[in-house]
């Protein structure tokens, strides 16, 4: 607005952010957009205030768009600083020394940093289904909105940041109505912003690129060292301690692995997309125990999710307990008929039990569920062959190995059908 009101609003938030006021900085932000839907550092605060909370990268994407609108002096150097650190540690920019670990005033030189091969398709996949930057932000407005008590989110069975009927709570409409903004001064000056290179920035991405490019080269030992000292700087988080893992087993190293499995365990983690990290390894390295641990606390923060069942009953059944992993499998597809694991997994389980008529069904599916899956084509193959249509098996190993050439099981397979003669 031409009586700056918005830019008012949105330096005070920046103040109150710095005071870790943040339910007061989010309510002056989300104002300020109300006030002036072009004001750059009103986006760039509530792309903040999520960052801070949750890492959503919608927030990143917002935090362009508010750069593009012209964040005003003196914020400016800051919101593009923290920018870069961002996209860096997202692996979405590359600095021409190619390190994980550097010093804050790294991030001070734009000429630094330039975008990776990564950063383009990062942002249209963020993009999709908010068809631009000011979508995403409009979105980030939303997070705000309902983190910090201010609207009242519409009750959908859709992702709610798409939904019509957000409207004020009571409480933040008659703040509003109370002008607040118009008896506020001038913001004090932003927090001295000077970088101190005693502070040591680390990329998440780069350094899980490293540990990963010396496990590639059978460097275990230095990449050991890398997994160790990520670890040691993220010490609460999931993803470094399950590369720590990997690495542990792929050298060997036994007890110091199983004691990384159980400091694992012991984290305090109730984020279902880390913890899926955490089942991930696991799986990869037949720690069937400990995955099971991790999908019991999976299965307690979304219970009856058709897909946490359905990993569930897989690693029952690798620890034996086949009965009630099968039990498992099938409450996945009372979930969700068109769970492509659990109709997998359940028609390798039948074809083991003979039971050729059943499985052939359960695979079949899967194959129309998840076409571009291979192992589930070779499943259906091995189903097929043993019901005496060998032909049928060579078609699923066909489109089996479009999909993957290398797939060693599809490749031996294929031979072993063809060896025995010409397929009609």
């Amino acid at each position: 607005m031409s009586d700056g009101s918005a830019r008012r609003a949105a330096r005070h938030a920046r103040a109150q952010l710095e005071l870790g006021q943040t339910k007061d900085a989010a309510w002056l932000a989300l104002h300020s957009i109300e006030l002036d839907e072009e004001e750059p550092l009103g986006w760039a605060l509530l792309a903040r205030v999520v960052l801070d909370a949750t890492e959503d990268p919608l927030a990143t994407v917002a935090t362009r768009y508010a750069l593009s609108l012209g964040v005003p002096d003196p914020e400016r150097a800051l919101v593009e600083r923290m920018h870069r650190i961002d996209l860096w540690t997202r692996g979405l920019l590359d600095h021409k020394d190619r390190a994980s670990l550097l010093p804050l005033s790294a991030f001070d030189d734009g000429a630094a940093f330039s975008e990776s091969a990564r950063f383009a398709p990062w942002l249209d996949e963020q993009m999709a289904g908010f068809e631009d930057e000011r979508g995403c932000a409009r979105a980030v407005f939303r997070m705000v909105a309902a983190f910090a008590d201010a609207y009242v989110v519409p009750e959908t069975d859709d992702n709610p940041l798409h939904a019509e009927g957000w409207r004020p709570t009571d409480v933040y409409a008659a703040w509003v109505d109370g002008d607040p903004v118009s008896n506020l001064g001038d913001a004090p000056a932003p927090a001295n912003d000077d970088a101190d290179d005693r502070v040591q920035l680390l990329s998440d991405y780069r350094i899980e690129q490293e540990i990963l490019e010396l496990g590639a080269q059978g460097s275990f030992q230095l990449a050991r060292e890398r997994a160790e000292l990520w670890t040691k700087l993220r010490p609460t988080k999931v993803k470094p301690l399950a590369m720590q893992i990997r690495v542990l087993h792929a050298g060997q190293w036994e007890e110091a692995r199983d004691a990384a499995v159980r400091a694992l365990l012991g984290l305090e983690c109730r984020d279902l997309n880390d913890l899926e990290d955490a089942r991930v390894a696991l799986g990869e390295l037949g720690l069937w125990e400990a995955q099971l641990q991790i999908l019991e606390r999976m299965d307690r923060l979304a219970p009856g999710h058709p897909v946490i069942l359905a990993n569930r009953g897989v690693a029952k059944m690798q620890l034996g307990e086949v009965e009630a992993g099968a039990s498992d499998l099938e409450a996945a597809l009372d979930a969700d008929p068109d769970c492509g694991p659990a109709l997998a997994n359940l028609g390798l389980h039948r074809m083991r039990e003979d039971e050729y008529v059943a499985a052939r069904a359960l695979l079949e599916r899967a194959v129309k569920v998840a076409p571009d899956q291979a192992q589930v084509r070779v499943y259906l193959a091995a189903c097929k062959n043993n019901q005496g249509d060998r032909a049928g098996a060579v078609v699923e190993l066909e489109s089996a190995l479009e999909l993957d050439p290398h797939h060693a099981q599809a490749q031996q397979l294929m031979e072993e059908l063809l060896a025995r003669g010409p397929v009609n």
